[in-house]
């Protein structure tokens, strides 16, 4: 089988620019015999360099296949796994000043965790190049 190897320049996340720390396949290693046997092109294997909380959010899917629709596939769940998050109003400096210091800080806590989730949903592959090479280990550094 052959693959197209998918890397970042700076071993980013190709879902949400975090730092990689392992690999996706996609479309997904078990399902890859089943695909070349009817007839699709091989030339749609991916491995590409996924932060763990992505990857870990690709496993036990029933599709998607393609790295496009992936990419789709994960910001909706990290949307869904942060609803609430999301859902923080902005608080002026002077409101902050009012609060206890105990509530302040989780408040803080709380913008900066929604900041986080922006960034990680606001991020595009704009790096994305496609090479041919060999299978990166789990050992190498991302």
């Amino acid at each position: 089988m052959s693959f197209r190897y998918v890397s970042l320049c700076d071993r980013d996340c190709v879902y949400c620019g975090e730092p990689a720390t392992s690999v996706d396949h996609v479309p997904p290693r078990i399902i890859r015999k089943s695909y070349s046997l009817h007839g699709l092109n091989q030339k749609d294997f991916y491995v590409v360099p996924a932060c763990h909380d992505c990857n870990v959010r690709c496993l036990g899917a029933n599709g998607p296949w393609t790295l496009k629709e992936r990419i789709q596939f994960v910001k909706e769940r990290i949307r869904k796994l942060n609803a609430k998050i999301l859902t923080l109003p902005d608080w002026t400096p002077e409101e902050l000043g009012q609060l206890e210091p105990g509530l302040r800080a989780s408040v803080l806590s709380g913008l900066n965790h929604r900041a986080w989730v922006l960034r990680r949903l606001a991020f595009v592959p704009t790096k994305l190049t496609q090479f041919r090479g060999p299978k990166p280990r789990l050992t190498d550094s991302f």
